[in-house]
């Protein structure tokens, strides 16, 4: 009876948990909005950003060996696209903690009918949401408004002779940014198209 007792007791706390995080699908394969659910009061309030027992239904990771923040100071700067090559290609799973952006996936992965398709979310401290970006799509987000923190949980570390990106404004994409002139880093500035990687990608991911 009492193995019964506290079987119920873990399925209702998952069910519990599970009212705070509802998973949502999207048009591109694998990416999925986590719509968070904070608990408010007057002194503030506190949000569930991961929760291993919920989201491993979804075959998220479950190892994540890197978390970093994104702090941009200035409204309409844009960072990426940025991808990692095989064997370092990383899955992300990020949520803006304040501000306003933009947020955008490509579809990098040559094996998809979806290649080269893009998604773009709207990304809100008023509307708090996370997102899961697998491995094979390059990420990138411009900011509506100043002083935008983002946090990332990566499940591959960092490598710099891996790291590659698409140019913000590949025409064969035509990712409508709503900028014309956005604030880039010199990296970012310099990256190729999507169709001018394409031998890389293959080369690469291949192996």
């Amino acid at each position: 009876m009492k193995i019964w007792q506290k079987f119920q007791e873990i399925k209702l706390e998952n069910f519990l948990k599970a009212m705070d995080m509802k998973i949502e699908e999207t048009s591109l394969e694998g990416v999925l909005i986590i719509h968070l659910d904070p608990k408010i009061d007057k002194r503030g309030y506190f949000l569930r950003f991961w929760d291993e027992t919920i989201l491993s239904a979804y075959n998220l990771p479950q190892r994540w060996c890197e978390e970093s923040i994104s702090y941009s100071k200035y409204k309409n700067t844009l960072r990426g696209l940025h991808f990692q090559y095989q064997p370092f290609a990383q899955s992300k799973f990020i949520s803006l903690i304040k501000g306003y952006i933009s947020d955008v996936v490509v579809n990098i992965d040559l094996d998809s009918p979806n290649y080269g398709k893009w998604q773009l979310f709207e990304l809100s401290d008023k509307e708090p949401l996370a997102l899961f970006i697998p491995a094979n799509y390059a990420h990138g987000f411009v900011t509506r408004t100043e002083d935008c923190y983002l946090i990332y949980k990566m499940d591959k570390p960092y490598n710099p002779l891996f790291e590659d990106g698409i140019i913000w404004n590949d025409k064969d994409l035509g990712i409508n940014w709503k900028v014309s002139a956005p604030i880039l880093s010199q990296r970012d500035s310099g990256f190729k198209t999507l169709n001018e990687i394409t031998t890389k990608l293959r080369m690469l991911n291949d192996k």
